[in-house]
């Protein structure tokens, strides 16, 4: 009985996506930074057994994206925006990177389009995870998970599979929370068009970079009559 329940649950998962590296061009370590860098945050994982490929779990299909699947890792990435686009508002500051998870959320399309299975030698079927309230992923957890109206009106019926974004970054004593998905209204245009892995992965840890600088130089540099603007593609 395990094993059946765990071949489906094989077979569901491997509805979504093949996954492929994300690479960031250019982004090599630099001599040195204007501000000083603590990385104390810790990546999170899934377990397929227990969360996103169980059915009973609240985190089923949702999982997060394997620190392999990015090149170069995300603290260097974080590091290295931040010196080129904010090295004026930051030198000589302390900035300590507390999170940087993301996950990749297919259980609105799994459970849409799987069957529950049923139990053998009885009239029972065992239902696949059911959402609360609009929410898919497990509710106020802050792992991955999305709300039905967060996706806009005209592909809400559509089954799709999102990425949402973690990101909590720590700049002397003011504290960062971002959080994003692909289907962020700043977002979605620039994926019209694509539907690849990659592309929209790129594009969703790129605007979730941007709302950080856009939100420290709000925070650190009121006065500054020098606005974000959007990095070039």
């Amino acid at each position: 009985m395990y094993r059946k329940l765990l071949i489906v649950g094989l077979l569901l998962v491997s509805m979504g996506c093949v996954k492929k590296t994300v690479t960031f061009e250019n982004t090599t370590e630099l001599k040195s930074y204007s501000f000083k860098f603590l990385d104390s945050h810790k990546s999170d994982a899934t377990s397929f057994l227990t969360e996103n490929g169980n059915i009973y779990s609240c985190m089923y299909g949702v999982e997060a994206v394997s620190e392999e699947d990015i090149k170069p890792n995300k603290t260097l990435i974080l590091k290295n925006y931040l010196e080129n686009r904010l090295k004026a508002a930051l030198t000589n500051k302390v900035v300590e990177l507390k999170r940087f998870d993301i996950y990749y959320n297919t259980q609105k399309a799994l459970r849409a389009t799987a069957t529950p299975v049923a139990i053998p030698g009885t009239a029972l079927m065992i239902p696949l995870h059911l959402s609360s309230g609009g929410v898919f992923g497990c509710y106020n957890e802050v792992r991955g998970e999305y709300f039905l109206l967060e996706i806009p009106e005209v592909i809400r019926k559509e089954l799709l599979s999102v990425f949402v974004l973690h990101l909590q970054v720590k700049v002397n004593d003011s504290l960062f929370n971002i959080r994003t998905t692909s289907l962020n209204p700043v977002a979605t245009p620039k994926l019209k068009g694509t539907d690849e892995y990659v592309d929209i992965l790129k594009v969703t840890i790129s605007e979730a970079l941007y709302m950080l600088e856009k939100d420290i130089l709000n925070q650190l540099k009121p006065n500054n009559t020098v606005k974000a603007t959007a990095p070039s593609s």
